[in-house]
């Protein structure tokens, strides 16, 4: 269901943008200005089909867990069946945040290319940037920060060293016969993989490159708009910690309960499985390995007085 609202979100981004995916851009049959627009208009009336079609798929999904939960309920105490809402909503964020990235960073690549003069624009891309910081910006770093966060830039080499640990844990639980067909899947795309050339200039890289090199700023989204911010460190970590002072809304932990967590969590899956509520293969799938602390920041509220933090709690990866 998380995957069918990401997708819903994306739809509307679309079409309030304007701009078609490539795989409902139609190649109009008539070489003429008019079928140009036809073809255009019918692309735009799918995305207007694909959302329709997105909520009635989000109403099964949302009935099917209502069934599911019945079911459930007649086999497990009212804890065990919250334990396991508060999981499924947790990995539904974690599964979101992570479409939504993909999502992003496809929307900001087609942004691109129907619009090849806005990276060259200075004045459209000071727009999308607000400097809050005591540095002064080149024409060219401002024109890098205009393609918004999300813009992708080509690696020189494939991250194997990334990929394949990412590709062997999600095989986990899956059969032997279908995970070797998805390794070989895989190493064949690595390995038949094209370099790609970049779309920077050698000056926009040289001014990325100062960007990140520089350890007195911080570069993230404002709360609002897609606009890329440039904050002081020392100012922004001065506005997290006095917001993690309020001791009203916050309380200071004496130690890290992400293991005893995660192993609370595994335990009460093999309590599932033992008793053969679930199977061998769901709970591969449901297990906890690796989980991280989740992670607080802030983004900035550009249009409000004094530009307060608003503070986010990203659970990606946490057993929470």
């Amino acid at each position: 269901m998380s995957n069918h609202k990401c997708h819903l979100t994306f739809l509307h981004r679309w079409l309030e943008r304007k701009i078609l995916p490539n795989s409902l851009q139609i190649k109009s049959p008539v070489p003429s200005y008019e079928g140009k627009e036809l073809a255009c208009r019918t692309g735009f009336n799918f995305i207007k089909l694909k959302i329709h079609y997105s909520h009635k798929r989000i109403k099964e999904c949302s009935l099917q867990k209502d069934n599911l939960l019945k079911t459930l309920s007649h086999s497990l105490s009212e804890d065990e069946l919250n334990i396991i809402q508060d999981y499924e909503k947790a990995q539904g964020e974690s599964l979101c945040a992570k479409k939504l990235l993909k999502y992003d960073t496809m929307l900001s690549s087609l942004e691109n290319t129907n619009s090849p003069q806005q990276k060259k624009n200075s004045n459209l891309s000071n727009k999308w940037v607000f400097n809050l910081s005591h540095k002064t910006l080149t024409e060219d770093q401002v024109q890098v920060l205009g393609l918004g966060l999300n813009f992708a830039i080509a690696p020189k080499e494939v991250p194997t060293k990334n990929i394949l640990p990412s590709v062997e844990d999600g095989l986990r639980g899956i059969p032997p016969s279908e995970a070797d067909l998805i390794r070989g899947k895989v190493v064949s795309t690595i390995q038949n993989k094209k370099r790609q050339r970049s779309v920077l200039t050698k000056k926009e890289h040289l001014a990325l490159q100062q960007l990140q090199k520089d350890p007195s700023i911080i570069i993230t989204k404002a709360d609002k708009g897609n606009i890329t911010t440039v904050l002081d460190k020392e100012w922004y970590d001065n506005k997290i910690n006095k917001m993690l002072d309020d001791e009203e809304t916050y309380t200071r932990l004496k130690t890290n309960p992400t293991a005893s967590t995660s192993k609370d969590v595994n335990k009460f899956i093999n309590n599932l499985l033992e008793s053969n509520k679930i199977t061998k293969e769901a709970s591969f799938r449901l297990k906890i390995s690796d989980a991280t602390i989740p992670r607080l920041y802030g983004l900035p509220i550009l249009h409000t007085e004094n530009i307060p933090l608003r503070p986010i709690v990203s659970f990606t990866d946490s057993p929470a």
